[in-house]
């Protein structure tokens, strides 16, 4: 998997979650990515307007895609 800290690999950028459905890029479902944000296992951050109560929250894909290959199995 990529990993260069100059934010030029494949999954270095942010991206919004899809308001239905999964995450395109590593199948996660929207509540499940929350629940990771949640318990700090990604990377995210919420851009919002000073004063305002919600605003876009936006998660570290290279987080998702490292917690992701955290969890694959071996076969074998």
């Amino acid at each position: 998997m990529e990993t260069l800290v100059d934010g030029s690999g494949k999954y270095e950028r942010w991206v919004r979650l899809p308001k239905r459905g999964h995450e395109p890029n590593c199948g996660l479902s929207r509540p499940f990515i929350y629940e990771l944000i949640r318990t700090g296992k990604v990377r995210s951050a919420c851009i919002r307007k000073p004063g305002r109560r919600t605003g876009c929250r936006l998660v570290w894909l290279q987080s998702l895609m490292d917690y992701v290959a955290a969890h694959v199995e071996k076969v074998g």
